[in-house]
């Protein structure tokens, strides 16, 4: 697989977020987050908490919305 430009991850992360990235490209963006763990190249909170939420057997969305939740509790306290 070919790495994905920063800008179009960014683009495909927010499709994502919005229910309107097709299944091949969610499988792609799968692949690429799990690649860029593996090379420590990911530098993003966002981009570390979707590749959480890939990586469990939960609904996607559902687990990535209680991480985003958590996150801002903790740094936030809301």
């Amino acid at each position: 697989m070919s790495q994905i430009s920063p800008g179009r991850l960014e683009v495909w992360i927010y499709k994502f977020l919005l229910g309107t990235l097709p299944k091949e490209k969610t499988k792609l963006l799968k692949e690429e987050l799990g690649r860029r763990n593996k090379e420590n190249l990911i530098f993003s909170a966002l981009e570390r908490k979707l590749l959480a939420a890939f990586t469990i057997n939960r609904p996607t969305r559902k687990y990535l919305a209680e991480l985003i939740d958590d996150w801002e509790k903790r740094n936030w306290g809301d």
